[in-house]
């Protein structure tokens, strides 16, 4: 579902901010969503995974919808989607999954 996700987000944010800016902010989620997870997940649980990045790219994505709304094409289409996608990965939280790495890519992409 990570590399699904990662896929259809990526191309639309490299397509619209370039490889650069974009592979900056999928980093920055990754180290992020890893730091918090090594720091508040419990000492024994072994973390693996891209949900940080995904949750960086799904966060770069909100802003940008958020802030040029008028401009998008499809408008109300994205908002269902990425709607769904929150929803999806709330109803998931409790599963196995590191809800830690999701806040912590979160607090990145609010300070970039």
């Amino acid at each position: 579902m990570n590399t699904l996700s990662l896929l259809v987000l990526c191309i639309h944010l490299e397509n619209k901010f370039g490889t650069l800016r974009t592979f900056v902010i999928a980093f920055l989620s990754a180290i992020g969503g890893g730091l918090f997870s090594a720091v508040l997940e419990d000492p024994c649980d072994i973390v693996v995974g891209a949900s940080g990045v995904v949750f960086g790219m799904v966060g770069l994505f909100a802003v940008d919808f958020c802030l040029n709304f008028r401009k998008i094409q499809f408008p109300i289409m994205k908002a269902v989607l990425l709607l769904c996608f929150l929803i999806t990965a709330a109803a998931t939280s409790n599963l196995n999954h590191s809800w830690v790495s999701h806040l912590g890519e979160s607090r990145i992409e609010e300070a970039a």
